[in-house]
């Protein structure tokens, strides 16, 4: 697979649309992790607690599931077992804002900023699970894309 454009814009926008298109799949949840991290910098923060994060990237994984089913390799996911029985009306928010917060970041956090097999040089956020509060630090690239046109 070739990755020339890339390398030739490097836009925050390319790097946006590549990681999206290109970057892990296994487990990452990433449709849903990228429109929650956008719609969450849409409101000025710079800061975003595990906890604050948790509700948006879990309705939007649960939408994203009703129409594409399958996003891991793997036959058996418990965190996926738990959105689904939210989408089916077997628990309530509540329950999977829960779920989510023990298993639904497990994979996504690190592995979203990842292409061709390493972090990107100017990230969008940095962990900080330095304290109890675990939270991304959101970066000016991402601040700047949610105003961009492009996407």
């Amino acid at each position: 697979m070739s990755f020339e454009y890339i390398n030739t814009d490097l836009s925050r926008e390319t790097k946006w649309r590549a990681l999206i298109l290109f970057g892990s799949n296994t487990a990452t949840y990433k449709f849903a992790f990228a429109k929650s991290l956008l719609e969450l910098v849409d409101k000025e923060t710079t800061k975003i607690s595990l906890e604050d994060l948790a509700k948006p990237f879990a309705l939007n994984l649960a939408e994203h599931l009703k129409s594409s089913p399958k996003q891991i390799v793997s036959n058996n996911s418990s965190y996926l077992d738990e959105i689904n029985r939210f989408n089916k009306g077997e628990i309530d928010i509540s329950a999977l804002v829960k779920a989510t917060q023990k298993d639904g970041f497990k994979y996504v956090i690190d592995a979203f900023q990842n292409l061709h097999g390493g972090q990107i040089a100017t990230p969008f956020y940095y962990k900080d699970f330095s304290s109890k509060r675990k939270e991304l630090i959101v970066t000016d690239e991402l601040m700047k894309l949610k105003d961009s046109a492009q996407l």
